[in-house]
Order: C-alpha cells, then sequence, then structure tokens
C-alpha cells in the first residue's frame, strides 16, 4: 500500500517528535505485515529546513519504505514558494510512481490538493483503488487568511485549485473524512451520493509512556524557565502562525496578570513567534519556551491545569475535531476553545472544556477553574473518558488498516468479477 502525505513527522527524523496520523498507521500497516511506501517530503514543514538534499529512499523495516521527494524549500505556510513546492512535489511523485511497482491501494491525504489529483489520476490509469482523506478544507479556506479588500479576489484565483479537488474527489474509489462534516465536503467537491466506503475516522491520539526519568527532564525544562509545577499553568503547544489567535490570549494574561498563580505557556514556533514575543514583553505570566519535542509535551501536560485552543474562527476548525483537541483530552485536560462548531457542541456535551469569545471570558474561566479545583477535576476526568471512548490512536488506526485491506479485498472481487463476465 502507498501512503501519501507531506508535512508530517517522519520516523527517520530522530528529533523526539510523535508520529501523527499518516505516521500511525503506516507503522499499523507494517505490524500487520503489508507491504507499505509512505511518499513524503525531504523539506521538513514544521523547522522549515531540509532532512536530505537529494530525492531519498528509507528502509525503516523490512515491509515499511519511505520515498522521499526533493523539491524547493519554503520559509511561509502562505507564499508561493509552498505553492511552487506542492505543485514540483505532486509532479515528481507522478513521475517517480509510474517507474515502481503498482501498490495495490493508494491512501493519500487532502491536502495537499496537488497530489490528490495525481494519486487518483494514477488510480484511474492504472485500476488502482485510490482513498483521499480530507484533513483540512482547502481550497475553501484560503480566503480566510487574507484582509477583507483581497478575500473575492482570493476566491476567485481558487477556482482551478477547486476544480483540480472536484477531479481528484470524483475520480477517488471512497472519501474519508475526520468527521462526518469533512466527509460531507468531500463527497459534494465528488459531486456524487456517498457509497457505502465512505467513512469518517477522527484523528487518534497515541499515549506514550514515558519513565520516572523522562518526565522528571521534562519538567526541569520548564522549571529552568520559571514555570513551577503547582502553578496554575494554561498551556498551548503547536504552529505559532496565522491559523491561531494568540493576541487575545495575551489580552487575557494582563487581565489575569495580578494573581501570580495563572501562567500561560505557549509552545512552538512560526511566522507570529517574535510579533508575539514582542507584544508580550512586560507580561511575567507569559512564557515562549519555543519548540518543544514528545517528552516535553508530556510533561507539560502532566503539570498544566486547562490547554487552550486558541484557533481563529474558520470553517476548517469549526467542522473539525484537530490534532489539539485529542491531545488535550489524552492528557486529561480541561479546554478553553474559541472555535464555535462541532469542538464547542463536543465540550459542552461532554462537559470537558468552554467557549470563550473574548479575552473577558478566557480569563473569567481561568478564575473561576483557579478558585475551583473539584469543577476543574470533574472536567479533567470528563476529558479522560471522552478520550478513552472515541480517540485513542491504537483503536482508531487499527480499524483504518481494516478497512483498507477490506478496500483492496473488494476491489480485486469487482476486478474478477468483471473478467468472468466478459470471458461469457
Amino acid at each position: 500500500m502507498w501512503l501519501l502525505k507531506e508535512g508530517e513527522p517522519l520516523p527517520s527524523d530522530n528529533s523526539g517528535d510523535r508520529l501523527f496520523r499518516m505516521g500511525m498507521l503506516a507503522e499499523e500497516l507494517a505490524k500487520k505485515g503489508h507491504e507499505v511506501i509512505w511518499w513524503s517530503s525531504t523539506f521538513n514543514h514544521t523547522k522549515k529546513q531540509y532532512r536530505h538534499k537529494e530525492d531519498k529512499q528509507i528502509s525503516i523495516a523490512h515491509n515499511y519504505k519511505l520515498e522521499l521527494i526533493h523539491s524547493i524549500s519554503y520559509k511561509g505556510n502562505i507564499s508561493l514558494r509552498r505553492v511552487i513546492h506542492q505543485t514540483h512535489t505532486a509532479k515528481k511523485f507522478a513521475r517517480r510512481a509510474r517507474q515502481l511497482p503498482r501498490p495495490d491501494l493508494i491512501f493519500c491525504a487532502m491536502p495537499t490538493i496537488d497530489l490528490a489529483y495525481e494519486a487518483a489520476k494514477l488510480g484511474t490509469e492504472y485500476n488502482i483503488p485510490v482513498v483521499l482523506d480530507i484533513r483540512d478544507l482547502w481550497p475553501d479556506i484560503y480566503a480566510d487568511y487574507f484582509p477583507a479588500p483581497l478575500k473575492n479576489i482570493v476566491k476567485f484565483m481558487s477556482s482551478f485549485s477547486r476544480r483540480t479537488l472536484s477531479q481528484a474527489c470524483n475520480q477517488a474509489y471512497a472519501i474519508t473524512g475526520l468527521t462526518t462534516e469533512y466527509l460531507n465536503w468531500g463527497i459534494n467537491y465528488a459531486n456524487r451520493l456517498q457509497s457505502s466506503w465512505d467513512r469518517v475516522f477522527p484523528l487518534g491520539y497515541k499515549t506514550i509512556t514515558y519513565d520516572d526519568k523522562q518526565l522528571e527532564d521534562g519538567i526541569s525544562f520548564f522549571e529552568q524557565q520559571g514555570i513551577a509545577s503547582d502553578d496554575f499553568i494554561a498551556c498551548f503547544f503547536g504552529q505559532i502562525g496565522y491559523a491561531v489567535d494568540l493576541d487575545t490570549v495575551l489580552q487575557a494574561a494582563e487581565l489575569t496578570r495580578e494573581n501570580k498563580r495563572i501562567k500561560y505557556v505557549l509552545c512552538g514556533t512560526g511566522e507570529k513567534l517574535e510579533g508575539l514575543k514582542a507584544k508580550a514583553k512586560g507580561l511575567s505570566n507569559v512564557y515562549f519556551p519555543g519548540w518543544v519535542d514528545a517528552n516535553q509535551i508530556q510533561a507539560l501536560m502532566r503539570i498544566s491545569k486547562v490547554g487552550i485552543i486558541p484557533y481563529k474562527q474558520s470553517k476548517n476548525y469549526e467542522m473539525n475535531l484537530p490534532n489539539k483537541f485529542a491531545e488535550y483530552l489524552s492528557g486529561a485536560l480541561p479546554m478553553l476553545l474559541s472555535v464555535r462548531g462541532i469542538m464547542k457542541e463536543t465540550c459542552e456535551a461532554n462537559q470537558c472544556g468552554h467557549y470563550y469569545e473574548n479575552e473577558i471570558d478566557l480569563a473569567n474561566y481561568l478564575y473561576e477553574l483557579e478558585l475551583n479545583e473539584s469543577v476543574r477535576q470533574e472536567m479533567s476526568k470528563n476529558s479522560k473518558k471522552l478520550f478513552d471512548n472515541h480517540f485513542k490512536a491504537e483503536k482508531i488506526y487499527d480499524e483504518i488498516s481494516n478497512y483498507l485491506v477490506q478496500i483492496v479485498d473488494n476491489h480485486k472481487a469487482e476486478i474478477k468479477s468483471t473478467a468472468l463476465l466478459a470471458s461469457k
């Protein structure tokens, strides 16, 4: 089986990063004995640096390999160089793919639109079932990242991407989505009715057991920066770019600065980081530790009291339960989130978080939870219960791997049936 996804940590990175959806699925398929090739990039999207200086093939196990495609680098997530990178990567995949033995199935994450299109095109040409996994609502959300005067122009310029995505979805054997809303969005682009093979598989999070020494090292990392484990810590870790609204978080920090226990620990790197650091000067309750590895993330969740999900209001997050959601649940963290939609509805239904509309709401919820530990602990229990019931990676990626095998078997049966009919 071939898996297509760039932008995620790879098992060959040796960086301490945990694997995401495609990495965990690749491990699950390989563990079950399937031949797996994961197509990705030599360029590390998170760190904005090259892993290798040319196309690279890496063997992870006897039945699990990486095919890394080399293309141009980029510094900004929203940039012309990134567009060129994605187009070039997809074209190189299309050429290289035709030089290798055909797989039984292609499971391709969307985005990128270019890779989804080339995968679907290859599947049609070689009669290979292609499953598109809808992860983000590209290109519909492009305009969200531009000022009002430019939104209509961006929407017009995205028309080609919409046609390309529609072709890819229409040619795919099946479509999967992180939520029902995401699945329906993909099916709408395919311009067809839902089939029995179109499914919803949420993002799963894999809990890793760390020994006491590893956790102590992780906690020590934060203590060295002035963050004590008995503080009331509101944490965030992720890309600090255009998709998140940390300005409102800083405004809440200003409102709660008199409370010496409440501290905001905002981890990650990105285009907006330096500007936010400048705005936070003078706020002794705000910390920017930078990039943190998986061990440090676990340690931070262990000592934090709440997790903040500060995404900007957009359809992409209104219709989604992103990685951050499952990650906080795994750490039994109550959530404070800035997005309406399915995240808000899920938190309210399971009593594991609150929606804040502005900095005053956020500050008030932090005050409330800091004063009422019993309420916070009850929300914490609800978070862990929700995670155990619906977001455990082991269960989700076992289900996806079994589903992909069923598609392969069904497709082979269809080919056999067609051949028999033709011979009569």
